[in-house]
């Protein structure tokens, strides 16, 4: 896993804040856009023990984020990709209520900023999907064949 090296400047400095500098300046590969406050936590988690930080609880992460990133937190209407029991027929996701940091300069126009933040939230998630995936595609175990049971 290896030793996180922390600058000077970074000493004392929570987690939180180590994990939402590096995201908003690249150096974690995930778009810096609105997302659920959910969907943050576990890119933070997953983060947070790839660089060998003990992770916050979520009632700690959230305040914290906030003060680093000027992101309010708002229940917005988007996208319930998140429960699967939300699916309609035609396999659109309905909207639903959801807790979301509101990343980005918000536009002044409400049904463009509605699309802003539906389509980052969207972004974020497909992209967490795909970063957990390469994450840990490396430590999957391979299937182990049956073995035949002896008879007593």
């Amino acid at each position: 896993m290896g030793v996180k090296y922390i600058s000077p400047g970074e000493m004392g400095t929570s987690s939180v804040l180590i994990f939402a500098n590096e995201l908003r300046e690249g150096r974690i590969d995930l778009p810096w856009v609105p997302a659920l406050v959910v969907d943050m936590y576990k890119a933070y988690v997953i983060w947070a023990r790839r660089e060998g930080f003990y992770g916050e609880e979520i009632n700690r992460f959230s305040p914290a984020f906030r003060a680093f990133a000027p992101a309010p937190r708002r229940s917005v209407r988007v996208p319930a990709f998140d429960n699967p029991s939300q699916l309609d027929s035609a396999t659109e996701f309905k909207v639903a209520p959801r807790r979301v940091f509101l990343i980005g300069e918000p536009l002044w126009d409400v049904q463009r900023e509605k699309f802003r933040v539906r389509q980052g939230v969207q972004e974020f998630h497909d992209a967490l999907t795909q970063w957990r995936m390469d994450r840990f595609v490396h430590r999957r175990v391979p299937s182990v064949p049956d073995v035949p049971r002896l008879k007593r």
